[in-house]
């Protein structure tokens, strides 16, 4: 049996399912990609967040020492 001619309709359909397929992969990878930020961008901020929280507190107890009102100023310098 002979191959039968592919039409050019045919060809056109085979084109368009595999652009939407490929569409649709490349948005799946770009969200998947958009989410790894995220994630990466809220790490950090929380490793920041403590960061500043630990060196408030370091700053408020060596402010004990010096004063009072000194301590506020230098702990409240590591939330800024």
């Amino acid at each position: 049996m002979r191959k039968r001619k592919t039409s050019k309709q045919d060809k056109l359909l085979h084109a368009k399912k595999r652009f939407k397929a490929i569409r649709l992969h490349s948005a799946k990878q770009r969200s998947k990609k958009d989410q790894n930020i995220n994630r990466g961008i809220l790490v950090f901020n929380q490793e920041r967040l403590h960061k500043n929280r630990r060196e408030f507190e370091e700053g408020y107890q060596t402010g004990y020492k010096k004063g009072f009102d000194q301590g506020l100023i230098d702990g409240a310098k590591y939330l800024l």
